[in-house]
């Protein structure tokens, strides 16, 4: 009789052993997925994860956190109180954790939530809160805050043209927007909106994704901002573009299909966005109407991201000058006196304030009377500056088959991993700001 060897026998054992191991890695992985999250009175299962459930457990942007027994939600890097979660009917409530307080203190962006994901329920509508108003007396009933001045809330945005910026935010259908009451509007947003999670999850029943391995939420940053006539990618956000596809600097806003930009507590309407050249052409809106009545005030763009191009200059701006000296290119603007504008010359003798103001190199004041129309048109058409963006190392993620985007202000490359939410990998040849690929950008008023 012929008997294996002894050797063979325990490979053979061994073998048997190992081969049965990843059916029971599995089982034990699975097992994490059956403790609920729990935070007051909150309990919550598959698609969320989060506290004891286990990351591998849930949709990667479900991700619930407990603090003091009050659970929050993170989406498109914008906080949510959730107020309730009902995993029958697939639907939340949630609140802005920026509106559970003061609403003139809380910041004024959109309510963004990815379309892909959630679905706003039909007892709820989107309304649109503009501010940076100027009514000219007209009649209307709307909230005043302290550094925004006059804030009106609407459904109709486009009855307000006389606002220069505005952001949504979602209340119960029931809310009447014309009342001028700002603790009942605040009292709206605190007891939040529902929405309705759209997540198939016979799609996880019948194999399709495994608990384990949930599609990814990449795919946003794919996405482009769609505003009238802008479309914008990388490295702005915005829109459908969450906050992390772009640089903190970056991120337009619609309003009244109008693009605009919000750069050292500027605004900046959006006229074009050329991504193939590179090129931006943006308009300070405190300076699209009437040049006296603008503010005067010196706009500061960070420099480490922008650069004035060689086809603009800096041109200085006196105002409150003393009336019985003459000046060059001078305009009389009415409450502010003798107004000068000037490349060379120094009135600061002779005038009380100044700022500066950035036009096409091609614009020359006059020599003796400041024609104001010319000084308004060459504002409106904007100056270029680049901006310093590392475009190659966003071109090695895209070629390692991954998503661009920015953790704050650094750089990333996020890839796909089923086994996490995001890789987000720090290139280590890269440094964000180099000179040799620049960012042109066309734009209105001044450093």
């Amino acid at each position: 009789m012929y008997y294996l060897p002894t050797s063979s026998m325990v490979l053979f054992f061994i073998f048997f052993l190992f081969h049965h191991l990843p059916c029971a890695s599995s089982k034990q992985e699975l097992g994490r997925c059956e403790t609920p999250f729990l935070c007051g009175s909150i309990t919550a299962g598959f698609p969320f994860w989060g506290g004891n459930l286990d990351k591998l457990c849930g949709y990667p942007s479900l991700e619930l956190h407990c603090n003091k027994d009050i659970t929050s939600l993170t989406i498109s890097d914008q906080e949510f109180c959730v107020l309730q979660i009902n995993q029958s009917s697939n639907t939340l409530r949630l609140a802005r954790t920026d509106h559970m307080g003061s609403f003139c203190s809380s910041n004024f962006t959109n309510t963004t939530l990815p379309p892909k994901l959630f679905k706003l329920s039909p007892t709820y509508k989107r309304v649109t809160v503009v501010y940076y108003c100027n009514p000219f007396g007209l009649k209307f009933q709307g909230y005043n805050c302290p550094k925004t001045g006059m804030i009106f809330v609407s459904d109709n945005p486009e009855n307000y043209n006389f606002c220069l910026a505005g952001f949504t935010a979602n209340v119960p259908r029931s809310f009447v927007a014309k009342r001028n009451d700002l603790a009942d509007l605040e009292s709206v947003l605190k007891k939040g909106f529902e929405v309705k999670m759209k997540i198939d999850k016979s799609d996880y029943e019948h194999g399709k994704h495994s608990p384990l391995h949930p599609p990814t939420e990449l795919g946003w940053c794919e996405a482009m901002f769609e505003c009238g006539k802008i479309t914008a990618g990388f490295p702005f956000s915005g829109g459908s573009r969450p906050h992390y596809c772009g640089h903190p600097s970056l991120e337009l806003q619609c309003f009244n299909n109008k693009t605009s930009i919000i750069i050292s507590d500027h605004l900046y309407d959006v006229l074009h966005i050329d991504q193939t050249s590179k090129t931006l052409r943006l308009v300070r809106a405190e300076l699209g109407g009437y040049f006296c009545t603008a503010t005067f005030t010196t706009t500061t763009f960070p420099p480490e991201i922008f650069e004035l191009s060689t086809t603009s200059q800096s041109l200085t701006v006196f105002y409150l000058c003393d009336h019985n000296f003459s000046y060059s290119s001078s305009y009389t603007c009415p409450d502010r006196g003798p107004v000068s504008v000037s490349q060379n010359l120094d009135y600061h003798k002779y005038c009380q304030d100044s700022f500066t103001i950035n036009v096409p190199k091609s614009y020359v004041p006059e020599e003796k009377d400041l024609d104001l129309k010319r000084l308004e048109n060459a504002l409106h058409e904007g100056f270029d500056v680049k901006v310093k963006i590392d475009e190659q190392t966003c071109e090695e993620c895209l070629f390692s088959q991954g998503i661009c985007g920015f953790n704050n202000t650094t750089q990333i490359c996020c890839k796909n991993d089923s086994s996490s939410r995001c890789n987000t990998l720090h290139i280590p040849r890269s440094k964000f700001l180099i000179h040799h690929h620049p960012f042109i950008a066309i734009f209105s008023n001044n450093f």
